[in-house]
């Protein structure tokens, strides 16, 4: 396979071939064909799917179309990019993306919702804002548990949920479950406008999520890849068990050291506040719990995790590694922990409304709801597994997706607006509201959806980005208003209760005087 030029024959360069042995000149192969070998008789090749020669002639290689990358295992196989703008073509990755299917994030870069971002330079003081946050959050809720067992002595649950602080902490918890189920739809398979994508990665915080850390920037040296951080989601109940005891012991030295009218909290207290920081976290571990077996199969035959393409499945390393532990934290989380304390206070109910008793810890469980409905809780949890299920495991499939938030959503405001199952109406009508303002978040992705990003205007995704945060907003900002008039009132309440009751005669001296 050779041409003629002189006295000597020499091999026809890749990128071009001869159609017969003695010719005297190549030709050069033609636009989207190449050859990768030199003497060739038999003709250039296309390029495979989704790939081109960028207009050169005579190109010895093919490169990839916007929106997919040559795969590591087969070079001849592009494979798709999630989401698409991190490949520009032409086999690159965009800035701060690489790996395969650009799906990693480079060097000085870190990855949160999704996306790669410039390491900023306050690393460690947002891992210390975090923890300061975290021991802030531990020590309310200590201390929200210390007033509200005040009211333990009453029998009524009615009179225990109209108890302030019992109301208090009943919408505290409403809103948050409502954020992080926002945080968590924010991962719809949908461009949103920047507006929205700024508001859902602050609800991040509600979550906890490790990705807001940077911790890919917390060493020049040492890289934390996804298990690392997988791990230390997975593994965030303990790190609030830690946290919690540390806020003890902090309030135990101000009791010692300073004042002895510092609230002195139980251990009973103690268990109680665990159960609610880790129902507040419960999102967050069953969300990266999830992750591990949203999988999908590439181009090439090669199964990789969607949310780190890097990742691939169904292989050794997999099914030691990162799958054992998923399937234990979901036997934990999702199953363990919402049907444990249910089977008890199932076969309880007769002392429900006892402080005494071994499940008054729980009772951050069921004291919200009617005694009916002491179950509420694990419906709610249903809820949250549901939503965010559906939000990792059809991501490349919108209309399925959304199809099955919309039902969820609105099956759920329906049973709620029927039931009622709060003991308190104004916490079924927060409730109810709120759901409405998820349901209007679903409606704005469609819209989101149905519009070309590239043909809509600055002015419309800000314009309705803004319109859909403040229906969001209202509802929380509203429920917020309501507790701080009612914290308001707290202190206004105890002195003239106070007052009361030094005005009103002792029980001996009533005896004293029944006997006169």
């Amino acid at each position: 396979r050779v041409h003629g030029g002189g006295t000597e024959c020499t091999l026809c360069a890749p990128g071009s071939f001869a159609d017969n042995i003695g010719t005297s000149n190549c030709t050069l192969c033609g636009a989207n064909t190449w050859m990768p070998n030199a003497g060739t008789t038999s003709g250039c090749i296309p390029c495979p799917a989704h790939s081109n020669t960028a207009g050169r002639l005579g190109a010895a290689s093919c490169v990839s179309d916007p929106g997919y990358q040559p795969s590591p295992d087969n070079a001849l196989v592009m494979i798709a990019c999630d989401p698409p703008s991190v490949c520009p073509g032409g086999s690159v990755c965009a800035s701060g993306y690489t790996g395969r299917a650009c799906g990693q994030c480079a060097s000085n870069f870190y990855r949160a919702k999704g996306a790669c971002r410039q390491c900023p330079t306050n690393v460690w003081l947002r891992a210390l804002g975090l923890v300061a946050a975290l021991f802030a959050l531990t020590t309310l809720t200590l201390f929200a548990v210390y007033k509200l067992n005040k009211t333990s002595h009453l029998v009524s649950r009615a009179k225990q949920a109209q108890s302030r602080w019992a109301n208090q902490i009943g919408m505290v918890s409403i809103i948050l479950s409502y954020g992080q189920l926002l945080s968590v739809m924010g991962s719809v398979a949908v461009k949103w406008p920047r507006v929205l994508s700024i508001f859902f990665s602050g609800l991040g915080f509600l979550n906890m999520d490790a990705d807001l850390l940077a911790s890919e920037c917390a060493s020049d040296t040492t890289r934390i890849d996804f298990a690392a951080k997988w791990t230390l989601t997975t593994c965030l109940p303990l790190l609030i068990t830690l946290v919690l005891c540390f806020s003890l012991g902090t309030l135990w030295l101000v009791r010692r050291l300073c004042t002895a009218r510092a609230p002195y909290v139980s251990t009973r207290n103690a268990a109680t506040a665990l159960v609610i920081m880790v129902t507040f976290c419960y999102v967050t571990v069953v969300t990266k719990s999830l992750q591990v077996f949203d999988c999908t199969r590439g181009a090439d035959g090669v199964w990789t995790m969607d949310r780190e393409p890097s990742r691939k499945c169904y292989s050794g390393a997999y099914w030691t590694g990162l799958c054992v532990g998923a399937i234990a934290a979901l036997m934990l989380y999702v199953l363990a922990l919402p049907t444990a304390p249910l089977v008890y206070l199932a076969s309880h109910t007769h002392v429900l409304d006892d402080s005494r008793s071994l499940a008054s810890i729980l009772s951050p469980l069921y004291t919200r709801f009617e005694r009916r409905f002491y179950f509420w809780e694990a419906v709610i949890t249903g809820r949250k597994v549901l939503v965010t299920a559906a939000t990792i495991f059809f991501t490349k499939r919108f209309a399925v997706q959304i199809a099955l938030l919309f039902v969820i959503y609105v099956l759920s405001a329906a049973l709620q607006f029927f039931v009622r199952p709060y003991a308190l109406d104004q916490h079924d009508a927060l409730d109810i509201g709120l759901h409405g303002a998820a349901i209007v978040c679903l409606i704005a992705a469609i819209v989101f959806n149905s519009v070309p990003s590239a043909s809509r205007s600055e002015a419309f995704d800000l314009g309705l980005g803004s319109f859909v945060i403040l229906v969001l907003v209202a509802g929380v900002v509203l429920a917020l208003a309501t507790i701080v008039r009612s914290f308001l009132k707290i202190g206004t309440d105890s002195s003239v209760d106070s007052s009361a009751a030094s005005s009103s005669p002792s029980s001996s001296d009533q005896v004293t005087a029944r006997s006169s």
